[in-house]
């Protein structure tokens, strides 16, 4: 998501850390749902692929 706005109503959407599914997600207070924080590649704006190690987060596209 390029901004923190909710696509069904011009809101601000809250980062929650943690969720009953222990997923990080973006939520909407208006909507009450959760959402997906999704990172594209800039290049050709695929989801790019995290990868997490030793306490460091890193996202690659495997596309390009």
């Amino acid at each position: 998501m390029a901004s923190n706005i909710s696509p069904h109503r011009e809101s601000l959407l809250v980062w929650k850390e943690k969720t009953a599914k222990d997923e990080q997600r973006y939520h909407c207070d208006y909507c009450q749902i959760d959402m997906e924080k999704i990172t594209t590649c800039p290049d050709c704006r695929n989801k790019l692929s995290l990868i997490q190690a030793c306490g460091v987060t890193n996202y690659f596209c495997f596309l390009l």
